[in-house]
């Protein structure tokens, strides 16, 4: 009896509720959805595509999603949520020098762009900037994601550096991140880290590591 009382109590754990199955076949769908983005661009990957990878039917895509629209507004809102979330492990530790600084949030950033979730929201921003379904939804998304990004340079250099100063250097990482974007999007295996990251990433540092020095001498001599 108490054999089977304890079987029972361990299936009564181990069966999903109806939510926690919908959580996973919509994590499913959202995964495979960016995984296929990433391999063949979003013009090209559809809503069979992405349930076949999912593993799952045609109609549990359309019974999780309304339709093509809904499905791009889950992953945008999907990728925000990773990209927000690097993001903030991105910024450095309270205390450390202004350089290293610069060192940490751009080497994490890089990393950022070349996330696979970043990589499939700015393909389907780029692809889909003139479908009038879906251009509010990428607006919205692009203006969340920039006020994101602006917070955290703000916050992590706004006690040294004057705002114009930290806002230039921002729009040179913005330029920087879409040129990383840009080359893998248009390599032959996007899937790939791009041979010039590094250099590019450098140089980068170099640049803003300049001129926010600069900026900071020209402060406290004031």
């Amino acid at each position: 009896m108490t054999t089977a009382m304890s079987k029972l109590s361990v299936a009564k754990k181990t069966r999903r509720t109806q939510e926690e199955r919908t959580y996973e076949a919509r994590a499913k769908l959202i995964s495979a959805a960016i995984s296929l983005i990433n391999e063949k661009g979003f013009a090209r990957t559809t809503m069979s595509d992405i349930a076949g990878r999912a593993g799952l039917t045609r109609g549990a895509i359309q019974h999780h999603f309304d339709g093509r629209v809904d499905l791009v507004t889950t992953i945008l809102l999907e990728v925000e949520s990773r990209v927000v979330e690097s993001f903030a492990a991105a910024a450095p530790g309270p205390g450390v020098p202004l350089a290293k600084g610069i060192d940490v949030l751009i080497d994490n950033l890089g990393a950022v762009c070349q996330s696979s979730a970043y990589l499939a929201a700015m393909d389907i921003c780029f692809t889909s900037r003139s479908d009038p379904d879906l251009r509010d939804t990428i607006r919205q998304s692009v203006r969340r994601s920039s006020d994101h990004f602006r917070l955290l340079w703000q916050s992590t250099f706004g006690p040294e550096i004057p705002e114009a100063t930290i806002s230039e250097c921002r729009r040179v990482m913005v330029a920087v991140s879409r040129g990383l974007v840009m080359s893998r999007l248009f390599s032959s295996d996007p899937t790939k880290k791009p041979p010039s990251l590094d250099l590019t990433l450098a140089t980068t540092k170099l640049l803003i590591k300049h001129h926010m020095l600069a900026a900071k001498e020209s402060k406290e001599k004031l």
